[in-house]
């Protein structure tokens, strides 16, 4: 999301300083602390301190992960002698457990949103998990997400397919993705495709393994090849349990393209499926539950459509791109005024 951020304050004449953030460039690394991390961290700081220089405000990326939140408190500081305006920006849950760890880690949440002119959420469901740490006169604004590609509905070919697109780690559902395919074995017509990254080949091939006839477990997908497989998806299915999910972006590009979601109803992802309208939500973990509602939506093609129908409007008018860009113009004329 952070360049798709930067692309739309461009568009609106805004002149955007980047100092990047990330330091794991494969998904096995997401969450593991390193030297070669801690030394990016300090570096990151500097890096900070320097552009801010000529800045009016900041839009801060916060995260609650240990290693990273402690990177966040360091920027804070590096910010706060700056003196100038800062936007966190919240992409997950979370705070309140990180705070409830000790004295120490309450006093750390509250002083990272201490001095802010303004928290952004992606949804109205983050709000409860920081409201309790920020000073009053602290602004707690939701702006969702938008998909850094929309998908031309035009070019919409339903194939029958229930798709599966998120990186394969048991967090994000794909055992239970498999699981429901094989439920489904018996009704030859319908096909189970799960894509994404792997955390490595041989998981890659253990997953292929696993796979029921009806299915296949593709690996990770980009540019046409992933805009072919939304084309041809009758929904998608998103069964993650990961406590801290917030607004995906899969489910998003799935919605641009009148693509209903079937969904476990976790995190932030309520945000964005209204149930029954663009999508289902269905208990975290409960795969009889799931199979009900892919199956309802299968047999079921006039409901289909209308979720289709839904899913792409409703996309205009909350998540699009201009409706991002709309919501940032106005929060950075406040929060700089």
């Amino acid at each position: 999301m952070t360049q798709t951020l930067i692309g739309v304050l461009e568009e609106s004449g805004a002149t955007v300083l980047l100092a990047d953030r990330r330091f794991s460039t494969e998904v096995g690394e997401i969450g593991r602390m390193s030297v070669k991390k801690i030394l990016s961290a300090f570096g990151l700081a500097k890096r900070v301190h320097g552009l801010a220089r000529s800045a009016d405000a900041c839009i801060f990326f916060v995260t609650n992960r240990t290693g990273s939140f402690l990177v966040d408190c360091l920027l804070g500081v590096v910010l706060r002698r700056r003196r100038i305006a800062v936007v966190s920006y919240i992409h997950t849950n979370g705070y309140t457990m990180l705070a409830s760890r000790s004295r120490f880690w309450f006093r750390a949440v509250k002083n990272l949103f201490h001095d802010n002119t303004a928290v952004v959420c992606l949804g109205d469901s983050l709000h409860q998990d920081v409201l309790r740490f920020l000073p009053e006169k602290t602004r707690l604004v939701s702006i969702p997400n938008t998909a850094p590609e929309a998908l031309d509905p035009a070019s919409m070919h339903r194939d029958n397919r229930v798709v599966y697109f998120s990186n394969l780690i048991p967090e994000k559902g794909i055992e239970d993705f498999l699981e429901l395919a094989r439920r489904f074995e018996k009704e030859s017509d319908t096909r189970f495709v799960a894509a994404g990254r792997p955390v490595s080949q041989v998981q890659l091939s253990d997953l292929t393994s696993k796979a029921p006839p009806n299915a296949e477990v593709i690996g990770g997908v980009y540019g046409a090849e992933k805009v072919d497989l939304f084309a041809s998806a009758s929904m998608l299915v998103f069964p993650s349990t990961y406590r801290f999910e917030a607004q995906p972006l899969t489910i998003l590009e799935a919605l641009s393209g009148g693509v209903p979601v079937v969904a476990y109803d976790v995190g932030g992802i309520a945000d964005l499926i209204r149930h029954g309208e663009n999508g289902l939500l269905v208990p975290a973990g409960d795969v009889s539950r799931l199979q009900d509602a892919v199956q309802g939506l299968l047999h079921d093609s006039k409901r289909l459509a209308a979720m289709s129908e839904s899913a792409r409007r409703l996309y205009q008018e909350r998540f699009s791109r201009d409706a991002y860009r709309n919501a940032w113009e106005k929060e950075l004329r406040m929060s700089c005024a």
